[in-house]
């Protein structure tokens, strides 16, 4: 058997063969339509005939109906939706009248109607004057999780520096403003949530009204006329948590009606990192441009940024996808499908399923924690039972998960300081021949795709 082990999760994954050919040509086309409307279609060439492109223009044609992610105006029908979601009426959950009823209440959480609630929710922070030609404004959505500024002015000048992460605020520029009348109703803690990662509250409370056009250059060191996305991450190094990111800034890019990766994606951080992680690469399907800091890129300067976007964060409170109360027997959102063929079709990934002999070695790959929490208790027994199956390669991904949880036994000494009520955060042991069992109904079933993709293949 081939195995091996990587420090990182206590799970086993199938392993997937992706090639990452030069497709900068295929980029640069998918950045030419994107940035056509709001209500593009990521496909790997092209957008999609059938989708209505400009923003509420979602009527039928003669021809044929259109189709639209579900947010745009004349887009209510289920049908007309990139992808309906599916819900499964056996499953307990919280009561529905209907399956259609539950379809959509899932769709609102955990697909393109979360993204209309945040549309939706949008109002004036900030409303533009409207006696000066060039005003500022800013536009966000109620808990201040998502915000668009037009005119901003940033002045990071003698700035009081923080180096607790643990608190909220903790780079805070000298002021933050434009030349608008700001409404202090909405950036009051009411209804909003302080957590650093859950709003853009710490950050913009202190939003000021100004006497002077942030567009005149004379009062602005820098000006950015490119348009500016700011984003507070999560962990870089957790391939979950860091696609929260990732995720929300696609979703952003929905709720801003853009997908133009001409843009600066800007850090609300005070100083470089050594490393943006292992996934560093996946910024390339979001700009064409490096990743900056606004507290290394602009020290001890005023700058003025044309558009400004913060965008939605990756914890926030009901938000996808850390946080997300999904609805029990619901799947298939179209949110999540869109994200990820948006991603592959970016970075120009080619994912060919070559092997065609079910008898070749299987790969079995068993991520292992080197935490004090949420290890494999007897890791070392498993790893034994797992040398002793016959010759093992994988290709493909597939997931599988306990059918029986009595074989999975919780043995915590030490709770964790901050998360000990989160099963997530606790040490498990496995009963190593029901763990075998499972590895052998997965082996079965990846054999089982090859030899289906050999005869399709050989048609």
């Amino acid at each position: 058997m081939n195995f091996r082990r990587v420090n990182f999760f206590g799970w086993v994954f199938v392993s997937l063969t992706i090639n990452f050919a030069d497709k900068q040509q295929i980029r640069n086309r998918k950045t030419e339509n994107n940035i056509k409307g709001d209500s593009f279609f990521s496909g790997i060439d092209q957008s999609d005939e059938q989708t209505c492109e400009k923003y509420g223009n979602c009527q039928d044609s003669d021809v044929r109906p259109h189709k639209c992610w579900g947010y745009e105006l004349g887009c209510t029908s289920p049908d007309k939706w990139f992808r309906k979601p599916h819900c499964d009426d056996t499953k307990a959950g919280r009561y529905f009248r209907t399956i259609e009823e539950k379809v959509n209440q899932f769709w609102k959480e955990a697909d393109f109607g979360y993204v209309k609630s945040v549309k939706d929710s949008l109002q004036f922070v900030c409303r533009p004057n409207s006696s000066q030609a060039e005003t500022s404004s800013l536009n966000c959505s109620k808990e201040l999780t998502y915000c668009k500024a037009q005119n901003l002015y940033v002045d990071l000048r003698d700035i009081v520096k923080s180096h607790d992460r643990s608190q909220g605020n903790v780079f805070t520029p000298k002021v933050i403003g434009g030349n608008c009348d700001v409404d202090s109703n909405t950036l009051t803690e009411d209804g909003k949530y302080r957590m650093e990662l859950s709003s853009w509250l710490n950050e913009l409370e202190d939003f000021t009204s100004l006497s002077f056009q942030p567009s005149q250059s004379k009062h602005c060191d820098v000006v950015v006329k490119k348009p500016t996305i700011f984003m507070k991450l999560d962990a870089v190094v957790n391939m979950y948590h860091h696609f929260c990111d990732f995720f929300n800034l696609y979703v952003t890019m929905h709720v801003n009606g853009s997908f133009n990766t001409d843009v600066n994606i800007v850090l609300w951080e005070e100083s470089q990192r050594r490393s943006l992680g292992n996934f560093g690469a996946t910024w390339k399907a979001f700009s064409s441009n490096p990743v900056l800091y606004l507290g290394a890129e602009y020290k001890d300067k005023r700058v003025c940024f044309k558009t400004a976007i913060f965008s939605l964060l990756p914890r926030m409170a009901f938000g996808l996808y850390y946080n997300t109360p999904l609805i029990p027997g619901c799947f298939k959102s179209g949110l999540f499908k869109a994200f990820s063929e948006y991603v592959i079709a970016q970075l120009g990934i080619v994912q060919k399923k070559t092997l065609l002999n079910s008898s070749e070695p299987i790969r079995v790959t068993l991520l292992s924690r080197g935490t004090k929490y949420r290890k494999i208790l007897n890791e070392d027994e498993v790893i034994y039972a797992l040398q002793t199956f016959p010759e093992i390669q994988l290709r493909g991904v597939s997931y599988m998960t306990w059918q029986n949880e009595d074989k999975v036994v919780e043995k915590t000494e030490e709770l964790h300081p901050r998360y000990g009520d989160n099963p997530k955060f606790r040490n498990y042991a496995f009963d190593v021949r029901e763990f075998m069992r499972l590895v052998e109904l997965a082996v079965i079933k990846v054999r089982r795709s090859i030899e289906e993709h050999r005869k399709e293949h050989n048609r």
